[in-house]
């Protein structure tokens, strides 16, 4: 009986400590992280995808769920800027220019090509990605020093009300992120990271330029400002363009995107089983 009754209370105190180990076994962990680093433009002020006088900038905030040792969920939002000009990237005879701030929300699985886990020493793991976006653009283009939106403006006719002409284009977007990059566990709590990625867009108006050069006399007269959209719809000094090629439509505008990210791992918690989150 006393045998009975010693390995019952050895059971019983041995219980947390299976416990411990289950949930440190557990992969799934929140992170919050930020990131930060260079955008780039590709369409048509850009004849490649890494121009001269076309690297931005983008910052953004994360979290990224971890379900397991090869699967994460990562949100973020974005804050970047590109541009362009072709005095420095391609027709200066056509002489455009624009830049275009960019707010980005992303959602997007990740995959880690070998597993990963701060805990269980499996602190380096390259992975892949693809999701969705959503994102709101807004090119400009400078006159006189100041910068004006372009979009109301409608440079290609998008005001002028007629079949000849395309219709206003969306500021508000879909993309799909695409992309690699490599994470690192500095400690159990730190994650470093490089990350890499582009955007297949569903627009050619990033840089508000697609499709062909509109009547002068029809835009000046199509919107609230005709005499500003005439101004920069052709900055050629060139006179009767009408109808001739401004962009090529047949090319959607690309983004690209080199970011270091830093992210602290809330271990607890949500499935965790770690040191547990930071008290104050």
């Amino acid at each position: 009986m006393k045998k009975f009754i010693f390995a019952v209370l050895a059971l019983l105190m041995s219980l947390p400590m299976l416990d411990a180990q289950r949930r440190r076994s557990e992969t799934k962990f929140l992170e919050i992280g930020a990131m930060g680093g260079l955008a780039n433009y590709f369409g048509d002020l850009s004849p490649s995808p890494f121009g001269k006088g076309t690297i931005g900038h983008n910052i953004g905030l994360f979290g990224r769920y971890n379900f397991t040792q090869r699967v994460a969920l990562r949100g973020a939002i974005c804050f970047s800027r590109v541009m362009a000009a072709d005095s420095t990237t391609g027709d200066e005879a056509r002489n455009l220019s624009f830049r275009a701030p960019i707010t980005e929300f992303t959602l997007v699985p990740e995959f880690n090509i070998l597993p990963f886990d701060p805990r269980d020493g499996r602190r380096i793991a390259p992975y892949v990605y693809a999701g969705i976006s959503i994102f709101s653009m807004k090119p400009q283009a400078k006159f006189n020093n100041l910068w004006y939106d372009l979009q109301p403006l409608g440079t290609e006719g998008q005001n002028i009300n007629s079949p000849d002409y395309p219709l206003p284009y969306k500021t508000l977007q879909f993309a799909i992120p695409l992309g690699l990059g490599v994470k690192f566990a500095a400690t159990e709590n730190l994650t470093l990271g490089l990350d890499f990625g582009m955007r297949v867009l569903f627009t050619d108006y990033l840089d508000d330029v697609s499709g062909t050069y509109a009547d002068p006399t029809a835009l000046e007269g199509s919107g609230v400002d005709g005499d500003l959209a005439v101004l920069l719809a052709n900055r050629s000094g060139i006179e009767q363009l009408e109808g001739t090629l401004r962009g090529n439509p047949d090319n959607k505008d690309w983004l690209f995107f080199g970011n270091f990210t830093l992210s602290y791992n809330l271990l607890d918690g949500l499935g965790g089983g770690g040191r547990g989150c930071p008290s104050f």
